[in-house]
């Protein structure tokens, strides 16, 4: 598999860009990045809230938060004599990050970089087994409650940077004396990025601060081809089963958008995704009747948040009633949870794969599904 990766990347640029071009009309919704004409080596093609440009002295990172219309700019490198006037220097590589979100250490992982890891939220829900003895043995820490990390127990880490999901324009609590300290805080929304190769782009940001960029470009390089022949395949089959998704969370029923990351991805996976003319980019919210009523003929049931099909009918019967569930189509990661969240949004190819393996056996991929299992 590394050999691939590296045969990919010697691939002509020229050729790379023509092959991805094609591509990308054969699949689903696309949120490609803009790109400003005087920022011609921008290493984004897919994320909207993030953007990379590598110069001679460093990398300019440019992270933008949609719904405050906020802009963050970082300068890589080794010495912040060429950094520009209102960015942020950070000296790379760091030699420590507090990682908030399962995203980040999923995309660590990928790059062999778990050691860096100094603090996580809560342990119980890491995955990542080199990590989790990290914490076993002392030599990372399990903080709390991310917004109420205490400013001592971050600064008794000593990382260079502190990680964590941006949103709304808040900002990390006491951001500006823990900069001050000596531990940066960079807010990170690959969670808002509704195409799935855009959030696995976050993972060149992880690159750059770690200086394994090449390994990082190599990964995504793999990636995304495979995402895109995948959608290639699922195109060519004439099926297009009708799927629903999402479960229910008190009195509401909440599915994926359309134009959302898993809208996307049921698309790309040959689907006829019940959700696919809803608008925006988040969830949609429906009532349990609605669901029992507009998808009791529907072939497929995706994210129903369970492991089986008893534990589904414990919670309500008139699941009884769905074609879904009478003919044992039902799919769900919940088995894998915290592996699913930790590295699903490093690996959107392989989600893709389990979709298509589920709605298209006569494609007939190879190999075992990643993370989705049939409920029993």
């Amino acid at each position: 598999m590394q050999a691939f990766f590296l045969n990919l990347c010697l691939m002509p640029r020229c050729l790379s860009f023509l092959f991805i071009a094609v591509v990308l009309a054969a699949c689903g919704p696309q949120n490609v990045g803009s790109q400003k004409k005087d920022e011609a080596k921008s290493e984004i093609n897919y994320a909207k809230c993030i953007d990379i440009h590598e110069k001679k002295s460093g990398t300019i990172v440019n992270i933008h938060e949609p719904d405050a219309n906020i802009h963050y700019q970082y300068f890589l490198g080794k010495n912040n004599q060429d950094c520009p006037k209102g960015a942020t220097f950070i000296q790379v590589p760091i030699k420590g990050i507090i990682a908030l979100s399962g995203t980040h250490i999923g995309m660590l992982s990928v790059l062999d970089e778990i050691d860096l890891v100094r603090g996580v939220p809560n342990s119980k829900y890491v995955y990542n087994t080199t990590l989790r003895k990290r914490l076993s043995q002392g030599k990372a820490k399990s903080l709390g409650t991310e917004s109420g990390i205490p400013v001592e127990s971050i600064i008794a880490l000593h990382a260079d940077v502190l990680m964590y999901s941006g949103g709304f324009g808040t900002g990390y609590p006491k951001e500006v004396q823990l900069h001050k300290l000596g531990t940066l805080c960079i807010p990170n929304f690959d969670w808002k990025e509704s195409h799935p190769l855009g959030k696995a782009e976050w993972l060149l940001f992880f690159g750059y601060l770690t200086g394994k960029e090449k390994q990082a470009k190599a990964y995504l390089a793999q990636v995304k081809k495979r995402y895109l022949d995948l959608c290639l395949r699922a195109k060519k089959t004439n099926s297009r089963p009708r799927v629903f998704s999402g479960n229910l969370i008190g009195d509401i029923w909440f599915a994926p958008a359309g134009e959302s990351f898993g809208g996307i991805l049921l698309h790309d996976a040959g689907a006829d995704y019940s959700g696919k003319k809803t608008k925006g980019t988040g969830s949609i919210e429906r009532s349990l009747q609605e669901v029992i009523s507009c998808e009791k003929n529907t072939a497929f049931w995706i994210d129903p948040g369970v492991t089986s099909l008893k534990d589904l009918m414990q919670r309500d019967k008139r699941y009884s009633y769905l074609s879904a569930v009478k003919n044992k189509k039902v799919f769900c990661y919940s088995h894998g949870m915290n592996r699913f969240w930790e590295m699903s949004v490093a690996e959107p190819d392989k989600v893709l794969s389990d979709f298509i393996r589920i709605f298209h056996p006569e494609l007939g991929l190879k190999g075992r599904m990643y993370y989705y299992k049939q409920l029993p």
